[in-house]
């Protein structure tokens, strides 16, 4: 195994796939220590190039959720692909936990970026996923290496190729709630994918992505602003691997094609830090209001968590200011605040569309309240 997991006991679902109690997990990678602390996003914003990479990019669980075994399809048409979807292999903690496993360690050289030719189709996978055309996703899935299955009723998992480091994700078709939460560096920061499994269950989210490699995995520049120290001693541009700072990855694909079909939605994009306290923000450092959706995330995780202290980078009245760690440069955020090169430019203004949470571990420790907190701010 490339990497050490050691797990909790892990809660189970009910049938309905309703999490009764869930427990977090470490990783910890072979090439460095688990991280308790980021400084994901707390790097200059305008430290990097000016364009944006549009060819950049090289060619090149928590508890059991969903059906036990299976197949990943339904079966061939004339020999050619499958016109349905069959139930996944494994549940979604399950393969988010093979994925972590299998990811790409610190400076290991491993992620490998989805080909160019990849990135087309794979948009137009999600957007089959929404419209519930199996037959169109599975063919529209063949260049770009994931493969998609129904780990339970109404969600499309799609699987990366093994060892990758591509990010998995789930859609929900027809969701409840249309937050899509976010665990950009799953393996950098320790329970921050176990928490955003809760956050997905708990909210009925419309989807779930989960990064797969080490954000520090390759040493090539993604060509977007913001400089970090998270790989160096030194602060130095994001890199590839990076995935809250990378346009031409799945991850970044998969969040990009959900925003832009469902108005409707949110990102809530999990992080971690270290030292006590939280802070939340909309991606910017500009004010806001106090009905904003970071204003009613900072009170309800207040309430939720009244030991800790909950910062906000956003001047709301009754808000601590927080000047750092403030997802500025988070290319979701970028993008889900109406950046036309979310790549390299800033958003003129916050749209509520994006939520950015960078969590001390005793917090993460406590899945419950942050679901309760951010479904109390989703109203």
């Amino acid at each position: 195994m490339r990497h050490a997991a050691t797990l909790a006991l892990i809660g189970l679902l009910g049938c309905e796939g309703t999490i009764d109690r869930i427990v977090p997990i470490r990783v910890v990678t072979d090439g460095g220590t688990a991280a308790d602390a980021s400084t994901s996003d707390g790097g200059a914003r305008d430290g990097g190039v000016d364009d944006a990479p549009d060819g950049g990019a090289r060619d090149g669980g928590t508890p059991d959720s969903g059906l036990d075994g299976g197949t990943r399809d339904g079966g061939p048409r004339d020999g050619g692909l499958p016109t349905s979807l069959g139930p996944c292999a494994t549940s979604v903690w399950g393969a988010i936990l093979a994925i972590l496993d299998a990811a790409p360690r610190r400076e290991s050289e491993d992620y490998v970026p989805l080909p160019a030719n990849g990135r087309a189709p794979l948009k137009d996978a999600v957007r089959e996923a929404l419209a519930g055309d199996e037959a169109a996703l599975i063919a529209a899935l063949d260049p770009t290496g994931y493969t998609a299955c129904r780990p339970a009723p109404g969600l499309v998992m799609f699987e990366p190729a093994a060892g990758t480091g591509r990010a998995l994700a789930v859609v929900r078709a027809g969701a409840a709630r249309r937050a899509i939460v976010s665990a950009p560096h799953a393996i950098y920061e320790i329970d921050t994918a176990s928490v955003a499994m809760r956050l997905f269950d708990d909210l009925e989210g419309l989807a779930l992505v989960v990064s797969g490699t080490h954000r520090c995995a390759n040493a090539r520049a993604s060509g977007c602003s913001g400089e970090t120290t998270a790989c160096s001693a030194q602060s130095m541009p994001y890199v590839e691997s990076d995935m809250a700072h990378n346009v031409v990855s799945a991850f970044h694909l998969f969040h990009e094609t959900l925003l832009d079909e469902v108005a409707t939605s949110t990102t809530v994009s999990l992080h971690g830090k270290g030292g006590n306290g939280a802070v939340l923000s909309n991606g910017t450092m500009d004010d806001t209001t106090e009905d904003a959706l970071v204003a009613r995330a900072v009170r309800a995780l207040a309430v939720e968590r009244p030991a800790d202290a909950v910062l906000t980078c956003n001047r709301f009245p009754g808000g601590q200011i927080a000047g750092q760690l403030c997802g500025t440069t988070n290319v979701q955020g970028r993008h889900a605040n109406g950046s036309p090169r979310a790549c390299t430019v800033d958003p003129t203004a916050a749209n509520d569309r994006f939520l950015h949470l960078e969590l001390p571990l005793s917090i993460r420790s406590d899945p419950g309240a942050v679901s309760a907190a951010v479904a109390a701010a989703l109203r």
